[in-house]
């Protein structure tokens, strides 16, 4: 069975080398499960874990969103059938005007950096038309953008009270959407580069 969590927040390291050799841990990321934000017995519990979460570390882990497992897989398997397509046709997507915003990109670089990354990726969103036409996507992916956007309405809505604030003192996005980014990581081809 496959295991899926969404991810608030940046990644961060949790172990660092100091110069004297020695390892320093860094507080672990909080992990909150959305179901207590659900059930009236647990939902401060849940609001007080969050605001803890913004206060020490700045971000955290939610799981449970309540996203059948079976959905996940059909767009995990969408999603490889898409990157095992030659270049060429994965390419048809792409378009470089929007900077990686939409449809595919074969790599990016991080911001600072010069080095290209291995990752190839693409974006898509409610409203855009950038879906290959040789290959259905959207099947899958629809119902999962749907649901992750109304998780992210229950977690702003969970954010506000952890802030102290009325339920709806976020407002919902005007003219925004939520984005799904699927990514693969290809093989280095030049493994010694870094």
């Amino acid at each position: 069975m496959l295991r899926y969590s969404v991810f608030i927040g940046i990644s961060i390291t949790l172990l660092i080398e100091s110069a004297f050799n020695e390892m320093i841990a860094f507080p672990t990321i909080p992990v909150v499960y959305i179901d207590d934000f659900h059930n009236q017995e647990t939902k401060q519990k849940f609001i007080n874990e969050v605001s803890h979460a913004f206060h020490t570390v700045g971000f955290f882990i939610a799981v449970n969103p309540g996203i059948d497992s079976s959905l996940l897989e059909s767009v995990y398997q969408a999603s490889l059938k898409f990157f095992k397509q030659p270049l060429n046709k994965k390419d048809k997507i792409h378009f470089p005007d929007l900077s990686g915003q939409r449809g595919y990109s074969q790599q990016e670089t991080a911001q600072g950096s010069y080095i290209q990354d291995h990752k190839e990726f693409f974006h898509l969103g409610h409203n855009d038309a950038q879906a290959p036409l040789w290959m259905d996507l959207e099947t899958p992916t629809r119902p999962l953008i749907d649901l992750l956007d109304n998780y992210s309405e229950n977690l702003q809505q969970a954010f506000a009270l952890a802030l102290g604030e009325r339920k709806n003192f976020f407002p919902p996005p005007q003219g925004g959407e939520s984005v799904l980014r699927t990514m693969h990581y290809k093989k280095n081809a030049s493994p010694n580069q870094y």
